[in-house]
């Protein structure tokens, strides 16, 4: 079931990852930096971040396509579920809750068979994965 859902998610045209981050050192970095590096098309959202990576950050989910957009949160264990309760408002159906920034609410937005929603599972070891078939290996 995974592979389907990693497909699904990585299909969306625009990957948007809520908690992207100014510091190299911050998963939330590192997971924007790297989706662009493997060519993805990726929006940062930060409410108190301008730029991320030189690119314009985004202060919240409202100027985004809910249609087109598949987010990572890489937010704290406090805000995820709020932050994905808003996101599911918007439209959004597409989430990956990045590894430690799950809930025990998590599982039970899984249930609902309208939403993709992966965790559990760490989107740097996907990428990873990624890289290395990108470059025949």
């Amino acid at each position: 079931m995974k592979d389907n859902q990693y497909t699904q998610f990585f299909d969306t045209p625009t990957i948007a990852v809520i908690g992207a981050s100014r510091n190299p050192g911050k998963y939330g970095n590192m997971i924007y930096v790297g989706l662009k590096k493997l060519g993805y098309d990726v929006v940062p959202v930060n409410p108190f971040a301008d730029f991320i990576d030189g690119d314009i950050s985004h202060k919240d989910l409202s100027q985004l396509d809910p249609k087109s957009t598949a987010l990572v949160l890489v937010t704290h264990r406090n805000d995820t579920d709020k932050t994905m309760q808003e996101a599911i408002e918007m439209g959004f159906s597409q989430f990956w809750v990045q590894t430690s920034c799950d809930t025990p609410s998590t599982p039970i937005f899984a249930e609902n068979r309208e939403l993709n929603v992966i965790y559990q599972a760490c989107i740097l070891i996907i990428m990873k994965r990624k890289e290395k078939m990108k470059l025949g290996l």
